[in-house]
């Protein structure tokens, strides 16, 4: 078995969805998707700056001000005694007032960081020259699952896959092109379903597809358990040090209604197993 083995995911929907039409293919998702409103609090979908970002500045200018108050109530000597001891009486006020700053710009080190939004990132990229150990996808190379789906009530279709590894391992995940929609019939220009959006764990929006690891029953779309399979390039891992011959389960699903046509939508999923550092 190969070390990278594809699963080809697809989702066979029936019903009374709309007849296919024509359409421009939707922008896939290949780099890091940016986080919304609903994935970080300090971060927006608009450029506006987060709270974050604002105190973060305020205490900057702040530091800058005190560094400069405290370097001009340093005075030149006056040389009325002798020159050594007033150098000497000099240095150590130097010294003080340096301590004082030094302090003030180590505390800005501890406290600033903590004002500024994380970084939210779907992307774990391989480590390079890292050692492929073998992986088995329990699903023998394709996934198809299939529900019936009417008027605009959504409906969660999924599938899952188990995947062992001979020895203890990493699992990365990602599509086999910068495509990562389901697309229908494998037709770009047909219709899709969008892959979901943001880098965090979220509910599935309408006609979009995610993966889980999170639950051993039935999932559910609505709970915040869903993340997005990256394109190509974007590797996200999804397991680490999984011992030899464990069973990881992985479930993909879609949420669906019956404005998208009916028919099959597919994508291909590539895993790489590595041995870890």
């Amino acid at each position: 078995m190969s070390a990278s083995p594809e699963t080809k995911i697809v989702f066979e929907l029936s019903g009374s969805g709309a007849a296919p039409a024509d359409m421009e293919p939707e922008t896939p998702i290949s780099t890091t998707p940016t986080p919304t409103s609903s994935d970080t609090g300090l971060f927006t979908s608009s450029d506006s700056l987060s709270a974050g970002s604002v105190i973060a500045g305020l205490s900057i200018c702040l530091l800058v001000a005190v560094g400069i108050i405290i370097l001009k109530s340093i005075k030149q000597p006056k040389m009325r005694t002798s020159g050594v001891s007033k150098n000497f009486n000099l240095n150590k006020g130097i010294f003080k007032k340096f301590g004082i700053f030094a302090f003030f710009v180590l505390a800005s080190g501890a406290i600033i960081p903590n004002f500024l939004p994380e970084s939210e990132s779907a992307s774990a990229l391989i480590p390079e020259g890292a050692t492929t150990v073998e992986l088995t996808a329990g699903a023998g190379g394709t996934l198809t699952a299939g529900t019936t789906i009417a008027g605009k009530t959504g409906k969660l279709v999924h599938e899952k896959e188990t995947l062992t590894c001979k020895v203890t391992c990493n699992i990365y995940i990602s599509t086999a092109t910068a495509n990562n929609n389901m697309n229908f019939g494998g037709d770009t220009s047909k219709g899709w379903i969008g892959a979901k959006s943001g880098s965090t764990k979220s509910a599935l929006a309408l006609n979009t597809w995610g993966y889980t690891t999170s639950v051993s029953g039935t999932p559910s779309a609505t709970s915040a358990i869903w993340s997005v399979v990256p394109a190509k390039g974007n590797e996200s891992i999804i397991i680490t040090n999984l011992e030899a011959d464990k069973a990881f389960e992985i479930t993909f699903g879609a949420y669906v209604n019956g404005e998208i046509p009916t028919g099959s939508y597919t994508n291909t999923v590539v895993y790489t197993a590595i041995k870890p550092v």
